[in-house]
Formats: C-alpha cells, structure tokens, sequence
C-alpha cells in the first residue's frame, strides 16, 4: 500500500468519521433532552434516587453502535472494495473508525453523566447507580469513559463482522451469531459481572476467592480481548470477500 494509498484511506476515515459524529451528538442531544424530560416527568409523581442517564445510556446507545458496524460490515465494506480498494484496507478503515467513533460515542456517555450531575444538585437528588460498572461513583469519569470505550468497541466490532458475514452468505452470518454472542457476552460480564448473575451477586466461589468484583485489569483486559478476537474473525471473512451482483 503506497503512502498516497494510506493518506487516502486516512483522509476517508476522517471523513466518515466527522459524518457519523456529527449525526451521533445530535442523536445524544436529543437523546439527553428525552430522558431529562422522563426523569422529571418521572420526579412529579415519585422522588428520584437513581441515575437515570445510567438506565439509559446502558441501552440504548450500544445497539446504536451495533447498526453502525453492520452498515459498515454490510454496505460500507463492499462499496469501497468496488471502487478499487483493497480489503486489507478497508479493514484496517473500519477498524480504526471503529475504535475512533466507540471513543467519541464513550465521550458522549461521560458528557451525559456530567450534565445529568448538574440536574440532579439543583434537584437535590441523589445520582446513586443500580447497575455493576467499573465506576462506582457517575463522578470517576476516567472509569466511565474506558468502560463505554470497551463496551461500544465489542459491540461495533460484533456488527461489523455480523454485517461482513451476512454479505458474504446468509448462512454464513447464521454461522457466526453464537459466537459473536458469546464474545460479546463475556465481554458484558467483564464490564458489570454483578448484573449477570442471579440475585444481584457473583458466585459463592468467586465471594470465597475475594472476587466480590473482578479486579479492575482483568475487567478492562477481558472485552478487549473480545474485541481483538472478534475483529480477528471478522479478518477471516473479509480478507477474500467476493463482490456479490446484488442486482442478479
């Protein structure tokens, strides 16, 4: 790939980049609005004690992230080999938009529970979690950041190659789904191991271990991992992807 190559692949990234971003805040902006208008909808009939951004933003915004690495799988992958990329470098555009845009959309997640912060101390509520995170305070952003990072990049990793598979052969793309869950299910129980398990706990043997919570390495290596190993798959289906005549 020549560096006249590369800078082109680059300034294309870029580009998809500043469109889907740009259409992702105005989705969050709106997105923010809703659910400030549901919690203080929700506050006139009830008080509030827990997040509700955190409600949200553990939804919604992940199955956004999803689609988005379908589309790229589905539509963007054969459009740009058609117009006589490689595969190897359309590959490597979506993997570096992927990583890129799970960061901007991790951003937008942290600016939610900011914003939500400043609601809840002129209310006077308490912006308590009810969910397992890395985090155990909206206030660790850093925490709050690296986690919807890792979620986001397993789940727009686990569309892309879903939406690869699927161009390639349905029956490949049914193939795939089992593991693509799987990955994508370790990877959720790394991130909020509590919420996978029956009454709100982990195990008796991980309690007798000293495991109450997986410690905070194992939890960031885990779906970062996932990631690695299903942008590996999604590699193997790529790497000789025929053009299909979807006008035949």
């Amino acid at each position: 790939m020549t560096q006249t190559a590369q800078q082109r692949t680059a300034a294309l990234t870029k580009h998809l980049l500043a469109q889907h971003m740009l259409f992702a805040g105005l989705l969050c902006a709106g997105f923010a609005v809703a659910v400030a208008s549901l919690i203080v909808g929700v506050a006139i009939f009830r008080g509030i004690s827990v997040s509700g951004w955190e409600q949200a933003a553990t939804q919604v915004p992940r199955w956004y992230v999803l689609f988005i690495g379908v589309h790229f799988g589905y539509s963007v992958l054969p459009i740009h080999v058609a117009h006589g990329k490689t595969r190897r470098s359309v590959a490597q555009l979506i993997g570096k938009f992927l990583i890129a845009f799970s960061a901007f959309g991790a951003l937008l997640m942290v600016l939610g529970f900011v914003l939500e912060a400043g609601l809840y101390q002129l209310a006077g509520w308490p912006q308590a979690l009810s969910l397992s995170h890395l985090f155990t305070s909206p206030g660790e952003l850093h925490l709050v950041l690296i986690e919807y990072w890792l979620r986001f990049l397993v789940w727009g990793a686990a569309g892309a190659l879903l939406g690869a598979a699927f161009y390639r052969d349905g029956g490949l793309g049914g193939i795939v789904i089992p593991p693509v869950i799987l990955l994508m299910a370790v990877a959720e129980m790394a991130l909020s191991p509590a919420d996978w398990w029956p009454f709100g706990s982990v195990p008796p043997f991980m309690e007798d271990l000293g495991l109450g919570v997986l410690p905070l390495p194992v939890s960031m290596v885990v779906p970062l991992l996932g990631a690695l190993l299903i942008g590996g798959l999604g590699w193997l289906v790529i790497r000789d992807v025929p053009l299909r005549n979807k006008g035949a």
